[in-house]
């Protein structure tokens, strides 16, 4: 009874043996850095070698949490970045409505100053749908009005 007591615990304790040996380091004849528990050049001496510890649960733990909140702040300057982009899209978009209605507002400015030159009635339509024929005077002021506009947005 007593020598399966002895057995067991030489058991138990047979491996933590092997755990402390020494580790040789050595640089055979190509310059590669070696290391093992035992040593093929005579020359070797055993060298403590530093083994950093498993990180605790709680380091772990931070490290999850830093790579989540990484991922989001990631996520949320992506985000952040495609409503830039959107925004400077949307705007673009706007600007070149603004600039094809002025075109046009330009277009039409110079075609009613053409009519307006010419010595022949003109009229326009009035909110009630009916015609308004222009007088002199009223024919000098807009033509004032519509060169003034061309002078000032169009091109």
């Amino acid at each position: 009874m007593l020598m399966k007591g002895v057995l067991k615990l030489f058991g138990l304790l047979y491996p933590l043996t092997f755990s402390y040996a020494d580790m040789y380091k050595w640089v055979d004849e190509r310059g590669n850095v070696n290391y093992g528990d035992h040593c093929p050049v005579a020359e070797c001496e055993p060298q403590s070698i530093k083994i950093s510890p498993r990180p605790t649960d709680e380091q772990i733990h931070q490290s999850q949490e830093r790579m989540k909140n990484l991922i989001e702040r990631t996520q949320r300057l992506e985000q952040s970045r495609k409503q830039t982009s959107a925004r400077k899209q949307r705007q673009k978009e706007a600007k070149q409505k603004a600039k094809v209605k002025t075109m046009r507002e330009c277009a039409r400015a110079r075609q009613n100053l053409h009519v307006l030159k010419k010595p022949r009635p003109a009229y326009t339509i009035d909110h009630k749908g009916e015609y308004l024929f222009y007088d002199d005077d009223m024919r000098a002021k807009e033509i004032e009005r519509l060169q003034g506009f061309i002078s000032k947005n169009c091109e």
